[in-house]
């Protein structure tokens, strides 16, 4: 039978929900920099977010609040680290000039 005979569900609007981006096992150490960068692109996502549920669109709905989930789960298990005042050897955080 053709998909044009099908009854589409419309509770979800035909939008297949996206699979989470991963998110890594390992500890997230990220400079204070790092974390200010991470606070930024959720705000943004925020938004972005609140922009597509006034557009009613569901498609961008979606992508964002995939977005969201990952990135909130980031903030989440962020370690600031901050990089030390004098270094002596290379570290987190270090810039290093060859």
């Amino acid at each position: 039978m053709s998909r044009a005979f099908v009854k589409e569900d419309d509770a979800d609007g035909g939008i297949e929900p996206l699979p989470d981006r991963p998110v890594s096992p390992h500890p997230n150490i990220v400079t204070p920099e790092g974390l200010a960068a991470i606070e930024r692109t959720l705000a943004d996502l925020h938004e972005r977010h609140a922009a597509a549920i006034k557009a009613d669109d569901r498609t961008a709905q979606a992508g964002v609040a995939r977005d969201l989930r990952y990135w909130s789960a980031r903030r989440a298990s962020a370690q600031v680290v901050k990089a030390p005042d004098a270094p002596s050897e290379v570290a987190f955080g270090t810039h290093v000039t060859i």
